[in-house]
């Protein structure tokens, strides 16, 4: 076998902390020229891995997050059996580092023992959104499931200023989230795991991360692109959606992502993208999905090898798209076969001919990709892979403003849940699909048989998942906080305590909960989040651009906001 990289691990939706290869960040400039700004290979003293390079607005300094492993294993363990791949393992602590490109100093946040800090990501000059373990609560616990990402505690959204300093939890109901990304209008977009209410039944759990969108606060969550369809099509070919991670802007303001089946792939699949739709808004006309459009239509995103062009050449797949100037796109490419589907006696460059998997940094000019070679290398060296880059140049370069839109911050007052009306609904008749899916009516029951929404407490979990027991279908403890009925006009408007997990469930006269919030929510302090109804207005066709007029216009508007009761 000739062809380990092909087997080669790197960071994704399933090697979340460790399980991957040693990395070291490096700084790159237009001539070639090279500057390691942290080195965890050539280090023989230290386990880790340096990722995640994010170059802050005005090109000034690089945040990135170095992972401390207890120790390399020398063998990874693949379908084929323990190759000779070195990997990091036993991850326990994860520290952020920024590199000043103007004065060349390196300063680290402070290193805390079984703390993960990680995917660091500028908001502005000053401050960065950055995914933690600092809570120290377990993620949600899957029914049937083996124990999730081997016990390692929540990664939760946080913002901090850049020195490490006023870090405030923005996501206290997050399970795992990966990889934030700040948009050109300030708010957050985040790869999010949605394996709550039983939503990972039937599929691969770790490829179940959605599009979350809040603001830069954590606060006025919704979908950008859900795991309510799985395919769409693009030129009469069909191609599935799997997990979606790995995000980025285009200078259009199209969104960006790579789509890929988790843990055999060095993360890389069909990168694709998508036009931005009404803030709330999922899909187009009836559906849940949007305008998606492939970035390499020649890639593939399942677990298949890469396809073959018309000289019999593996073309490779994609991931990690960047924007840059003119709507081009910096992406990760790897070349050869890259599927861990490759039997040991094809593992050669006979067979092959060349590399089994070989990633390197690419330009994508014009979008779609007809070939591969329609994208021009920036780096891609035949001993190393070269992966997750971000582009150096100034945030205005690309997107025509000095920095991400500045957004105010309320941080006071109560919170509360305002709803137009509940009886508008993009549900349906469920049966047994709502043993499965928490975004469904039980059967027997239709929405008009409403009488009451119920507010859960989702406590956290403060002992990780060991066993496949019977949990409750929520994966956490739940605590009924109590209850509220609509008005006349099915509007509601309610107090909700700030910075607390929590769900809604419909009630019916009979006292029977028939509809079940699919995930967990939370409001930031002064917050009042609107909806239109249960899971109503994420597509074109229900969709309602006035929102918080209609909602002042109902009984429940015209009020303050109520406290829970106890019946």
């Amino acid at each position: 076998m000739t062809a380990l990289d092909n087997y080669d691990p790197l960071p994704d939706v399933k090697f979340v902390y460790s399980g991957f290869k040693e990395a070291n960040v490096v700084d790159r400039d237009a001539n070639g020229n090279e500057k390691t700004l942290f080195d965890c290979i050539g280090n023989n003293q230290l386990h880790c891995a340096a990722l995640d390079p994010r170059v802050s607005p005005d090109n000034r300094r690089i945040a990135f997050a170095v992972l401390y492993g207890k120790a390399v294993t020398e063998g990874r363990w693949t379908i084929h059996g323990v190759l000779p791949i070195p990997v990091l393992n036993g991850v326990h602590t994860g520290q952020i580092f920024v590199f000043d490109t103007v004065t060349g100093k390196l300063s680290g946040w402070p290193r805390v023992e079984g703390v993960i800090d990680m995917h660091p990501e500028w908001i502005n000059n000053d401050e960065l959104v950055f995914v933690s373990t600092r809570s120290k609560v377990f993620p949600v616990r899957m029914f049937g499931k083996s124990p999730s990402y081997g016990g390692h505690h929540a990664l939760q959204r946080w913002r901090g200023h850049a020195d490490g300093s006023n870090a405030i939890n923005i996501g206290p109901h997050d399970d795992v989230a990966l990889h934030p990304l700040v948009l050109s209008d300030g708010n957050i977009l985040t790869a999010t795991w949605r394996v709550d209410e039983n939503l990972h039944a039937g599929v691969t759990p770790e490829n179940q991360y959605w599009m979350s969108l809040t603001d830069q606060f954590g606060g006025n969550e919704t979908s950008l692109l859900g795991a309510h369809g799985t395919l769409f099509r693009q030129g009469g070919v069909t191609n599935s959606l799997v997990a979606l991670h790995f995000y980025g802007e285009l200078s259009n303001g199209d969104i960006a992502t790579s789509n890929y089946y988790r843990g055999r792939h060095l993360g890389l699949g069909m990168p694709i993208a998508f036009p931005r739709l009404p803030h709330g808004v999922e899909g187009t006309g009836g559906g849940f999905l949007p305008a998606i459009y492939s970035l390499l239509p020649w890639a593939q995103e399942e677990d298949n090898p890469t396809h073959r062009d018309r000289h019999g050449r593996f073309m490779g797949k994609g991931g990690y798209p960047v924007g840059l100037p003119n709507g081009q796109v910096l992406l990760t490419k790897g070349t050869g076969y890259c599927y861990e589907g490759l039997t040991p006696d094809k593992a050669n460059a006979e067979y092959l001919g060349g590399s089994g998997c070989d990633t390197g940094i690419y330009v994508l000019k014009s979008v779609p990709s007809a070939h591969p070679d329609d994208l021009v290398r920036v780096v891609d060296q035949p001993d190393r892979h070269e992966f997750s880059a971000d582009v150096r140049l100034p945030y205005q370069a690309v997107y025509g403003r000095p920095m991400p839109a500045v957004q105010k911050r309320i941080d006071q007052g109560d919170c509360s849940l305002g709803i137009v009306n509940v009886h508008l609904t993009k549900l349906h008749g469920g049966g047994p699909a709502c043993t499965k899916k928490g975004a469904c009516i039980e059967a027997g029951y239709s929405i008009a048989n409403l009488d009451r929404l119920a507010i859960y407490r989702a406590e956290p979990n403060r002992e990780r998942q060991r066993s496949l027991r019977n949990f409750p279908r929520e994966g956490q403890d739940m605590t009924l906080l109590g209850y509220v009925r609509p008005e006349a006009d099915g509007s509601v408007n309610v107090h909700i305590p700030c910075d607390m997990p929590y769900k809604l469930r419909g009630v019916s006269r009979d006292g029977v909960e028939f509809i079940r919030d699919q995930v967990k929510h939370s409001n930031r302090p002064g917050e009042h989040r609107q909806c239109l109804g249960c899971h109503a207005g994420h597509t074109m066709d229900d969709y309602k651009p006035d929102v918080p007029g209609l909602f002042a216009r109902t009984i429940a508007g015209s009020k303050k906001a109520v406290d829970l009761n106890a019946d």
